[in-house]
């Protein structure tokens, strides 16, 4: 018996939210949790990796798409951060995709 799975070319990896707001405490410990950004590859043999693409000295995101900081952040020293996390999947040639 063999199985075919006929997809389109169109098919992408996509985070489930275009944008995310998360908050944290100034002071926190390192490695304190700050949220989780998710993305979807439409196929469950289809893996994603996740990069993060600023503020990478300060942040954190790991293969669950967890993101953590790096560091005790002080508000006086800086009040908001705009990240930018990218989504690779696992598709040969691999789509990304990227999110703030």
């Amino acid at each position: 018996l063999i199985h075919f799975k006929i997809s389109s070319h169109t098919e992408s990896v996509a985070f489930a939210s275009s944008s995310y707001n998360f908050a944290i405490k100034e002071n926190e410990p390192e490695a304190t949790i700050v949220g989780k950004v998710k993305a979807l590859t439409g196929s469950p043999l289809v893996t994603v990796s996740y990069n993060m693409k600023s503020h990478e000295d300060v942040f954190s995101v790991d293969s669950e798409g967890t993101i953590k900081a790096l560091r005790l952040l002080d508000k006086e020293e800086e009040e908001w951060y705009i990240l930018t996390v990218e989504a690779v999947d696992s598709r040969t040639p691999p789509n990304t995709a990227e999110t703030m």
